[in-house]
């Protein structure tokens, strides 16, 4: 559903996106085929964390995986999309 709404949206070599609590790391391969110029993924699990690497190597893409939690302080980004998951059932308020 969200990598499907991302397609909507117009991505450049200049766009840069972060990507928190990445797991697998699908959704910032997915901005990264569309054409994001630069990916950087967070995630707490060092399990997910390599398959986020692996993930990004089998599919050929440059992804920075970092591994922490939400106080890793590395957001020299000038514009961020960040992901959140979408409301659970149709309908339901968005933050």
């Amino acid at each position: 559903m969200l990598a499907g709404a991302l397609a909507e949206h117009t991505l450049s070599p200049l766009t840069r996106v972060l990507d928190i609590c990445t797991g697998t790391g699908a959704l910032a391969l997915r901005v990264a085929q569309l054409g994001a110029g630069r990916v950087t993924v967070i995630e707490i699990s060092r399990r997910a964390v390599l398959t986020a690497r692996l993930n990004a190597r089998l599919h050929g893409h440059t992804i920075r995986v970092l591994q922490g939690s939400l106080t890793v302080r590395d957001w020299a980004t000038r514009s961020v999309v960040e992901r959140t998951m979408p409301p659970s059932q149709p309908g339901a308020r968005r933050w």
